[in-house]
């Protein structure tokens, strides 16, 4: 597969199924990179021949389950049109292996910056090798020494000549991504609503909040990172004065101010396993901000009569994407540093606010406002001329391993 990544355009970068993508289309049929959640801190190994198996941890992580130490694993991160597979693997598997012959296609917005260029791993080759150590530690066993230079000097020499070299597994581990992780249980992700299910009947149901207080409601079936989840449990408690909405069951239209959040989780670390001709290599990668969307919605009780309907108001989350925040400052509709005391996420998380009424961020509108909304509160629009503008990522030199070993 020479120039890899040459291939790797809008259009051969797709999901195949809910928890795959295709890593490139010289192969027969393509082939398939599959994407999961782990939990624990051993190595793990997509290994579809009983040869190249790795000694512990996991050797099959195209299933669901759990290591021999009890740490779940799961093949699954979509659940959703505009989940991690689709908005955040896809175009960051692309950035980490874009060169300057391939960061262009010829469809609008599809351009990279010369930055994204140059910290890609062609971009980056030099460095990564000088930089790496003879003596490095094993990122699954830091008791364990293992001459880093040399792998990654070994990698790129399969990367960029070897045909049948690929892509066979990329993960989101824990150990490598705490801020990511509910202090609770240490989860990854969480289940939150899913918008898709709010046509249910047999889904969508009466919900009891704390107080005694009742509404209309789509139950969690959505798995978020585990950060955005707990945002959207507190955004949905009407006890909190960001769901005003919850019990007005005759109000067809945006009842509340605020409408848009947007939640920042910085270093997300992605790992990416690659199939060398002796070696299965391992290597992480950490992109800078993470954002997720997500929206507050009214939709008809699917219970309801056609002669008389009733609705529901909720958050929901909507997507994910990459967006700098912090080059943006408050003003008559936006709150770029929205406080929730006491909420357990990692203080590093911060949350971006959209309102519709000028200068009220969390009261109510009246039909007639609601009338004149148009774009107040959605988050400014980034370069049109680039494909992730705000995408920004470091390959990390001291977390190479060979998974054989």
């Amino acid at each position: 597969m020479r120039k890899l990544l040459s291939l790797f355009t809008a259009a051969t970068l797709i999901t195949t199924t809910t928890t795959t993508v295709v890593a490139c289309n010289t192969a027969p049929q393509g082939n398939p990179v599959s994407v999961f959640v782990y939990n624990g801190t051993q190595k793990f190994s997509h290994a579809p021949t009983v040869t190249g198996k790795s000694v512990d941890g996991i050797d099959d992580a195209t299933k669901s389950g759990k290591d021999e130490t009890g740490a779940p694993y799961e093949y699954s991160l979509q659940q959703g049109r505009m989940g991690l597979i689709s908005n955040v693997i896809v175009p960051f598997l692309t950035g980490v292996n874009l060169t300057k012959d391939n960061s262009k296609t010829t469809g609008k917005g599809a351009n990279w910056t010369s930055d994204q260029i140059a910290a890609g791993l062609q971009g980056q080759k030099d460095n990564i090798i000088s930089n790496a150590k003879t003596d490095g530690s094993d990122p699954f066993d830091n008791t364990k020494k293992i001459d880093q230079k040399k792998l990654w000097t070994e990698f790129f020499t399969n990367y960029s000549t070897s045909y049948d070299s690929y892509y066979t597994q990329v993960a989101l581990l824990a150990n490598e991504n705490q801020k990511v992780q509910d202090p609770n249980n240490k989860n990854l992700v969480t289940m939150t609503g899913n918008a898709e299910k709010t046509s249910n009947k047999d889904w969508v149901k009466e919900h009891t909040w704390s107080n005694s207080k009742k509404g209309v409601y789509t139950p969690p079936s959505l798995k978020t990172l585990s950060p955005v989840a707990t945002i959207l449990d507190w955004l949905n408690d009407p006890n909190n004065n960001y769901n005003k909405g919850y019990n007005q069951v005759d109000e067809n239209r945006g009842y509340q101010s605020a409408r848009y959040i947007a939640v920042t989780i910085p270093d997300v670390t992605i790992r990416f396993e690659f199939q060398g001709e002796h070696k299965r290599f391992t290597f992480s990668a950490t992109i800078d901000k993470l954002v997720a969307y997500a929206n507050y919605l009214v939709y008809k009780d699917p219970n309801s009569s056609t002669d008389k309907p009733t609705y529901a108001h909720q958050w929901f989350f909507l997507s994910y994407g990459f967006y700098d925040f912090s080059k943006l400052t408050n003003d008559d509709y936006h709150d770029y540093n929205f406080q929730i005391p006491g909420l357990p996420i990692d203080p590093s998380i911060k949350i971006a606010l959209g309102y519709v009424k000028q200068g009220d961020k969390d009261g109510t509108l009246t039909t007639d406002e609601d009338k004149k909304v148009d774009k107040e509160g959605q988050f400014p629009s980034l370069s049109p001329d680039y494909a992730f503008p705000d995408l920004k990522w470091k390959i990390n030199v001291d977390s190479i391993t060979d998974q054989y070993n």
